[in-house]
């Protein structure tokens, strides 16, 4: 079963997946995704203030694909 990373965005802060969760494929860690989004949304909502939530959802984690960019 393959690996995928979910890393957490919110706000202006990065929470790095830097263990990943096997999912089935692609579509299942995106469905993981929304779902997480979907739930901090409501425990965030309540609160005043700006809330932005991103989730990205990738086959490798996140401090690899910045090795390979930057060199």
């Amino acid at each position: 079963m393959p690996k995928f990373f979910l890393d957490i965005i919110e706000n202006d802060e990065l929470a790095i997946d830097n263990d990943g969760t096997d999912f089935e494929d692609h579509h299942r860690a995106h469905r993981e995704a929304v779902m997480t989004i979907a739930a901090m949304a409501a425990e965030e909502i309540p609160k005043n203030g700006k809330l932005v939530l991103t989730v990205a959802v990738a086959s490798k984690p996140v401090i690899s694909c910045l090795r390979r960019m930057s060199g």
